[in-house]
Parts: C-alpha cells; sequence; structure tokens
C-alpha cells in the first residue's frame, strides 16, 4: 500500500531485522493515526532477506521495501543513498530510524541527502499542531536527563528522528498480511571497502 506517511527503517544484518523497529512500528501506527490514519511502511536496510521482511510485517508494517540486490549495511553511503532515493519518490511526511550506530550514521547521511533535520535519540515522539499545521515533536533528554528538550523540524520534509530499542516498548505478531516490495538499490559505488567485520560481544548494536 505505497503513500504511507510514516516510514520506519530497519537495519538487516544477517537476515535478522533489527527486533528494536518492533517498538518504532507500534509508534508509527500512532503516529499514523494522529495524522488521520493510513498506514506505515519499513524499509529494509542492508541484505536481502524474506524473513527479516516478513518479521516487520508481523510486527505491524502495511509495506515493506526491500533492496532487489543485496546492500552491506555498513556501506553507509550506499545504503543512504537508497533510502533517500525512495523517500525523495514517495514523499513520507516521517522517516524514523533505531539508534544503533551503523543506523544512525546512514540516517545522517540521509538527512543531508535530502536537506532535511535528524533529531538523534528520542525519549517521546507525538504529532502537535503548530503555526497551523502538523509537526512531529521529537523529546529528547538533555542535562544528565534532568531537562527534556522538544525539537521540530518546521519546514523540511520528511522529519527524521533515531530512538533505542525499547523506548516505545514493541508489537505483538499480528495475523494482517503486509506487501513486500522489491526495489532497485540503484548503481552507487561505495567509497568504503569493508575488509573484515569483527563483532563485539555484549554490544547494544
Amino acid at each position: 500500500m505505497p503513500g504511507e506517511k510514516v516510514w520506519v527503517v530497519s537495519e538487516n544484518y544477517k537476515g535478522a531485522a533489527d527486533r528494536a523497529a518492533s517498538g518504532l512500528l507500534c509508534k508509527a501506527h500512532q503516529l499514523a493515526e494522529t495524522l488521520g490514519g493510513g498506514g506505515v511502511a519499513a524499509v529494509l536496510v542492508g541484505e536481502d532477506s524474506m524473513e527479516a521482511a516478513q518479521y516487520l510485517v508481523e510486527r505491524g508494517a502495511d509495506t515493506v521495501y526491500m533492496p532487489e540486490t543485496p546492500l552491506v549495511p555498513f556501506q553507509t553511503d550506499v545504503c543512504a543513498a537508497y533510502v533517500a532515493g525512495l523517500a525523495a519518490e514517495h514523499r513520507p511526511e516521517i522517516v524514523l530510524w533505531t539508534s544503533t550506530s551503523t543506523c544512525s550514521e546512514i540516517a545522517s547521511i540521509a538527512a543531508a541527502r535530502l536537506d532535511t533535520g535528524l533529531t538523534a535519540h528520542c525519549i517521546d515522539l507525538f504529532i502537535q499542531q503548530i503555526d497551523g499545521s502538523n509537526q512531529l515533536v521529537a523529546a529528547v533528554a538533555g542535562y544528565g536527563g534532568n531537562v527534556t528538550m522538544q525539537i521540530i523540524c518546521p519546514r523540511r520534509r520528511p522529519q527524521m528522528a533515531t530512538a533505542k530499542a525499547g523506548i516505545f516498548g514493541g508489537s505483538a505478531p499480528r495475523t494482517g498480511k503486509g506487501e513486500i516490495i522489491r526495489v532497485s538499490a540503484g548503481k552507487a559505488a561505495s567509497r568504503l571497502d569493508i575488509m573484515e567485520v569483527v563483532e563485539e560481544k555484549g554490544s547494544e548494536d
């Protein structure tokens, strides 16, 4: 169901969608409802995996955009070009990202490509009418958590934000069906050559 106003980007590494995307999908549906309804889309960043795409459908994605050819998540420039291209074509109002180190870097590059803002490490997200238009308000903790700052991106679209896993809880598997759409990831060459990936035990990512 292309045309969704709210998107969630999920990092896909070794065939498994980022589990933190579950909570973001739940929040995305709340935001979409406040914006007048409509579905929620998820964008897979990384490898081609039907298992990961189906996981996102089960957690609430009405549409999942999946690259036709595999992407390496750590080639952040190529992944950012892929997401930015999709966003430029479909023009979502809001794009949410998980705060993994890789996804955060992709988000910042994509924001620059789209000439829009990005609010990082949000602890709450909600819609508020400001000067006659719906704005995504991103709440961020500051000064050691003693102050909460509320940030908006009033003129640029899409409005983008990142949040850590667990901030918005999660959603139970659903029985409804979602649409999985394979899309071209483009032919951009990465400036990064990945020589080796070393996984750190106990990493939050």
